[in-house]
């Protein structure tokens, strides 16, 4: 029966136009009226996954997504102390983690993903981080789902990589071959001083309405056509914001070889953002 079930689901995840959908989740989400209606909306959520709304630097919401990406109050966001720290950049539950062997990343028990399909198949890419480091941090409905650096640096480079928009929950990541690599994807190319490029992938999924950055214009859902551009003067401190995901989703975070090392985590652990998840190599 649990066969069946799991064979049941994956086939609705398939058929389910997922990207049409998003779209329209998304619109909606955005709107201001009927206010009642937004009100309730709120409140459901809100109950439903225990959100504690007396961190939010505001109380009232003139639509549910600026509800779900309301902005904390800093005193309960504090970033670690430790200057070798490296930040957590969201709220969210650590899935894998660990060295990128023969250009391979672990998704789930049973399922790796190549390192080239993540970064759109860009040579000079895979070349940056191969042999590197890598994270994945989900962000279920319940967290905060703002985006921060890991650290200060350089925003080097913007790519958008057009994609599907599979659930990215634990079912769908247990049972969904290259998931990460096959939704569509924006990622931020950061250039830190003491530890080079750092890739900040964030990883679109069902019902994500969009995806933002606070550096351009450019944001996620938006078409099928690839987007990559450069900058040179776009800087970010350490723990500043970094961009939005209107609804949940995931951030994988991609650091170059020997440049910074993990403790002793163990699977779903908590994080939340400002907290340190690795520290930069000596």
């Amino acid at each position: 029966m649990k066969t069946i079930l799991r064979i049941s689901k994956l086939y609705f995840f398939h058929l389910l136009p997922k990207n049409l959908l998003s779209r329209i989740v998304g619109r909606g989400a955005s709107l201001t009226r009927p206010k009642f209606l937004v009100c309730f909306a709120i409140k459901v959520f809100s109950a439903v996954y225990k959100i504690d709304l007396s961190q939010a630097q505001e109380q009232s919401f003139s639509s549910f997504n600026e509800f779900f990406t309301r902005r904390l109050q800093p005193e309960y966001r504090p970033l670690d102390s430790d200057p070798k720290a490296i930040l957590s950049p969201v709220d969210g539950v650590l899935g894998c983690w660990g060295k990128i062997e023969e250009n391979t990343l672990f998704q789930a028990k049973g399922l790796t993903y190549s390192l080239a399909d993540l970064l759109g198949q860009k040579p000079e890419y895979e070349q940056w981080f191969s042999e590197g480091d890598y994270m994945t941090i989900y962000l279920s409905p319940r967290h905060y789902h703002r985006i921060h650096t890991p650290c200060s640096g350089q925003v080097s480079e913007l790519y958008y990589i057009p994609g599907t928009l599979y659930p990215v929950n634990p079912f769908a990541v247990e049972n969904v071959p290259r998931l990460f690599a096959r939704n569509e994807r924006l990622i931020t190319l950061l250039e830190n001083e003491n530890i080079g490029k750092i890739a900040i992938v964030k990883v679109g999924a069902t019902i994500v309405g969009k995806i933002k950055v606070v550096y351009d214009s450019v944001e996620s859902n938006m078409g099928r056509s690839l987007v990559h551009k450069t900058y040179q003067d776009v800087s970010l401190e350490r723990g500043g914001e970094l961009g939005k995901f209107e609804l949940g989703s995931t951030v994988i975070l991609l650091f170059q070889k020997k440049r910074v090392s993990f403790p002793e985590w163990s699977e779903k652990q908590e994080f939340q953002y400002g907290e340190m998840i690795a520290k930069i190599s000596s």
